[in-house]
């Protein structure tokens, strides 16, 4: 009885250490991530000369990122932005908390654009506020601002454009072409996107 009662205890204690272990190097994983987003935070605030704010965001070796005149990016706590995007702002650019930009994305803001929180983007995804103008005047961009809602899913290759609005919680399919208003909980597919189905 007493040898299976120290059995008992060594395994509990065993565990007890595996699983001070993992939340050790969970906690860890979560420290080295949140210094790294603090560090990227400070690295491009200190070059966008006070035109980028945010505290704690990661942007991986991006092909572009560039603040113009009159331009300004606030990127919230926890956005993860992956490596070969393109962001350019002439305009307010606000991404909201917890979002995830895909590889190779295309965020152009020469009129203000919003990302709402916890929204995902996949791989090439371009967003813009800007179309050119008519021949012999292609420089002269006509804008208009763009509005995408929280918790929503961009799906790979779509093009959201000028004028566009997504709603809350709503789902793009994947090489869609946005433009005009998507309403909250909803599925849209095609070019251009049409709402397939609501969703929830």
């Amino acid at each position: 009885m007493a040898e299976r009662t120290i059995r008992r205890t060594s395994l509990v204690r065993e565990t007890s250490r595996s699983t001070n272990r993992e939340a050790l190097q969970m906690g860890s994983r979560f420290d080295v991530r949140r210094l790294a987003g603090m560090l990227f935070a400070t690295w491009y605030r200190l070059r966008g000369a006070g035109r980028v704010s945010g505290t704690s965001f990661i942007v991986r070796n991006p092909s572009l990122f560039r603040v113009e005149k009159g331009g300004s990016i606030r990127i919230g706590e926890g956005v993860m932005i992956e490596h070969g995007a393109r962001i350019v702002a002439r305009d307010r650019l606000v991404i909201g908390d917890d979002v995830y930009i895909g590889k190779n994305s295309t965020i152009i803001a020469f009129a203000p654009l919003h990302i709402g929180p916890r929204t995902l983007f996949g791989e090439n995804v371009s967003v813009h506020t800007e179309d050119h103008g008519p021949a012999g005047r292609r420089g002269d961009f006509l804008t208009d601002e763009v509005w995408i809602g929280e918790d929503s899913w961009i799906g790979a290759g779509t093009v959201v454009l000028r004028g566009s609005r997504i709603g809350d919680r709503s789902t793009i399919g994947a090489n869609s072409v946005v433009r005009g208003h998507i309403p909250d909980d909803v599925l849209a597919v095609g070019a251009p996107a049409v709402v397939k189905r609501a969703l929830g």
